[in-house]
């Protein structure tokens, strides 16, 4: 899985960390609350957050986590299998047809909820 997320983050996400309210931005969604470690990752890897914010991954009093800001779509994160996949669907679908936007929705689902 890390190795697709490097792949997405790398060659074809569009967004923008330092424009998180940038309309063009594309939307990630996490359906997997577990791969929050790879979420942090990424944020690293991308320069978005320091290696202090890193390093406080699961400590019982962060300072703070990855805030929505940064978060690519900041829309939605589930710590349940089942809902990222449809909401994803409504993401997209309000994109095209709403909003007529050109932004991309992506989502990464486990392997419980396409079960």
């Amino acid at each position: 899985m890390a190795d697709l997320m490097a792949v997405l983050l790398a060659r074809f996400l569009r967004y923008d960390f330092d424009r998180p309210e940038r309309t063009l931005n594309d939307h990630l969604i996490f359906s997997k609350g577990h791969a929050s470690p790879l979420l942090y990752a990424l944020y690293k890897a991308a320069g978005a957050i320091s290696d202090e914010e890193l390093l406080s991954f699961r400590k019982l009093e962060p300072a703070r986590g990855p805030s929505d800001r940064r978060d690519p779509g900041g829309r939605r994160r589930d710590r349940v299998a089942g809902p990222g996949l449809p909401c994803a669907v409504g993401v997209a679908l309000s994109a095209k047809r709403l909003e007529r936007l050109a932004y991309r929705t992506w989502v990464l689902c486990g392997d419980s909820e396409m079960a």
